[in-house]
């Protein structure tokens, strides 16, 4: 290895803009679910390569001495405030038609913090297992954007330090490494932390840091480049194809795809050109990377907006339409606003730059906290259409006594239900995922009325069993070790309750050998063991398709699921709970609630929704599953 003149670092590298093609194409099709299953991993392409740009341009100024951190801020808002403050304007114009008064006052919401570098925060803290589904929020994609300018924040500071080289290769290096352990850690620990924030991401922007300052000292073999090259592109490739939505993201398996990312830059930059440089270096793959800004910024509201207003999954046809749109509406962005911005033929001065950012941000700041303080402007609707869309929030109003606990608040026992102050020991225990915190209110109301001494603990898409050894999630397996300890501890209860979405559990916790272990272990403890299978599931949100189609008359029949479907989505689940049928077990269905001699679902009842989403129970709709839960009430008292 020899090294190389300055000039190659600074040139223009067509492959590179071939390299975002290769970012976008991904995630355009993850989320107009055209393949791809692992296509999110786009975005960690973008961080590479933004973190190895970016570090050449300040590098080679700090060098030339013409470094500032003005210009450098110049050229940032020049590249991405044009294009960005189009989107945001243009998805709360159609919000305001779209959207109903709690999405729209969220859009609202998320506007402000866009406007002030946060929005990785804001989506971070609404990520609520009752949040609204991340689909159907129109600029959630702008928290990467957030991501990098933090990282920005820090990144010209550290580099105008006189570091000694070898210093500041190890304090990169630490950095990483750190980054790293904490995005493995957080993973699993804090999920969400971990995919939003910055420390579990700034390696993947480091990693391009890094290899900047390696990039013009070393000159790989064309043997070495060659398969170098072709190395990261199999590592990306790969993990479009081998990850999907449960996949543990980022922590290790985000390592592949930004390693891939820096092989394939490390590869490039050569005469004559690699196997892989040619082919990024095309026309095709060049206009793409032309057009990834833009089209990352506008396909997600585009898809959202999409998604919000259909009543069931969008067709194949119009998925490919809705592409049409973002890349007709990129290439507009891209020519009409971008780069006229960032050629200087609008705007041309700084001052002229910078006075246009300070207004249209502030203007931004204020319209969104103008629909958040006004609630997302409810007058926009008539009653009937707000009447259902505020079902939403008719969720178990006790929640925060007994869901998602954390194992040292359990182990100090777990919290009552029913009457509060009734300190008798507890005869009923009530176990389960968000789908059992959904019953609560119907449960509480019976043990109130029977005079039932009860406790329950539920924990978001956590499985009520004992199958500590086969879940990967430490804070689950914390969960089911702790509820396992207080009931067989427990000696006066003699009745549990098991509530979950079964079907949606993966099938290494929800089987047959894991069902039976509870089951049999409960029994042995002389305990009288419940199961309740699941309710159904509509085909989206049925507040929201109740207010919509109240709104523009459409049929709702689209969004509720059938008998069949019902059905043949439980039948694995049911297969195993039928088994579990025997001397102190029990089944207890809802069917004949939700299917009155009718083929398709009833989700209303007096214009109120049975649902706050597609699968969780209202207030409302627990209340009805009185009958079903009845025979359960009456055995626990036939044995006091």
């Amino acid at each position: 290895m020899t090294p190389l003149p300055s000039q190659r670092h600074e040139s223009y590298r067509l492959d590179i803009d071939g390299l975002r093609a290769v970012a976008i194409l991904p995630v355009l099709c993850y989320h107009a679910g055209l393949g791809f299953p692992g296509g999110f991993v786009g975005v960690d392409v973008f961080f590479v390569i933004s973190g190895f740009l970016i570090t050449n341009v300040i590098q080679n100024e700090i060098h030339r001495g013409t470094f500032s951190i003005v210009t450098f801020w110049e050229r940032r808002v020049r590249r991405l405030f044009p294009a960005l403050a189009l989107v945001v304007v243009a998805t709360l114009a159609a919000g305001y038609f779209l959207l109903l008064p709690a999405d729209f006052r969220e859009l609202g919401q998320s506007a402000v913090a866009q406007a002030l570098l946060s929005a990785n925060f804001y989506f971070w803290r609404e990520s609520d297992y009752f949040a609204a589904p991340s689909e159907i929020k129109p600029l959630l994609h702008l928290w990467s954007l957030a991501v990098e300018e933090q990282f920005y924040l820090l990144l010209p500071p550290f580099l105008m330090i006189r570091w000694r080289p070898l210093v500041r290769l190890w304090a990169l290096g630490t950095l990483l490494v750190a980054s790293i352990g904490w995005s493995v850690y957080s993973s699993w620990q804090y999920p969400s932390a971990s995919f939003y924030l910055l420390p579990s991401r700034a390696w993947e922007l480091l990693i391009g840091v890094l290899l900047a300052q390696f990039y013009d000292r070393v000159s790989l073999s064309r043997p070495v480049a060659e398969l170098t090259g072709l190395v990261g592109i199999a590592l990306i490739a790969a993990s479009c194809f081998a990850y999907n939505s449960a996949t543990i993201f980022p922590g290790l398996a985000a390592i592949p795809p930004c390693i891939g990312a820096a092989a394939i830059i490390a590869s490039g930059g050569r005469t004559p050109a690699t196997l892989v440089q040619r082919l990024l270096s095309s026309g095709p793959c060049v206009m793409l990377g032309l057009l990834s800004y833009s089209l990352y910024l506008w396909h997600w509201p585009v898809f959202a907006y999409a998604s919000y207003l259909k009543f069931e999954p969008l067709s194949v046809p119009v998925r490919l339409a809705l592409v049409g749109i973002s890349v007709v509406a990129a290439a507009f962005s891209l020519a009409i606003v971008e780069q006229p911005v960032r050629r200087r033929a609008v705007c041309k001065s700084r001052r002229s730059i910078f006075v246009t950012v300070g207004i249209g941000t502030s203007a931004l700041l204020a319209v969104g906290m103008l629909i958040h303080f006004q609630g997302g402007m409810r007058s926009r609707f008539p009653q009937s259409v707000l009447r259902a869309a505020d079902a939403r929030n008719d969720r178990n109003p006790q929640r925060r006594l007994r869901h998602d606990l954390s194992a040292k608040a359990l182990r100090a026992g777990m919290p009552r239900l029913g009457d509060l102050d009734d300190r008798r020991p507890p005869v009923l225990a009530v176990i389960g995922d968000s789908h059992a915190d959904a019953l609560m209110p119907v449960l509480d109301s019976m043990c109130r009325e029977f005079r039932i001494p009860a406790v329950a603990a539920t924990q978001s898409a956590t499985i009520p069993l004992f199958c500590e050894q086969s879940e990967p999630r430490p804070h689950k397996r914390e969960f089911q070790t702790t509820i396992r300890q207080q009931l067989e501890s427990g000696e006066s209860i003699r009745h549990v309750l098991l509530v979950a979405r079964w079907s949606h559990h993966p099938s290494q916790v929800m089987n047959r050998e894991n069902l039976r272990r509870t089951v049999d272990a409960l029994v042995d403890h002389g305990k009288t063991v419940w199961l309740f299978r699941q309710v159904p599931e509509q085909k989206t949100n049925i507040p929201r398709a109740l207010a919509l189609s109240t709104l523009w008359n459409r049929d709702l029949s689209p969004a509720i699921c059938t008998s069949q479907e019902y059905l043949q989505e439980r039948t694995g689940a049911d297969s195993f709970l039928a088994e579990m049928t025997g001397d102190g077990i029990f089944v207890l269905d809802p069917i004949d609630v939700f299917f009155v001699g009718t083929e398709s679902c009833r989700v209303t009842r007096d214009g109120l929704p049975f649902y706050v989403d597609d699968d969780h129970l209202s207030v409302f709709g627990a209340m009805q599953l009185r009958s079903v839960l009845l025979p359960m009430f009456e055995a626990i008292l036939s044995d006091r």
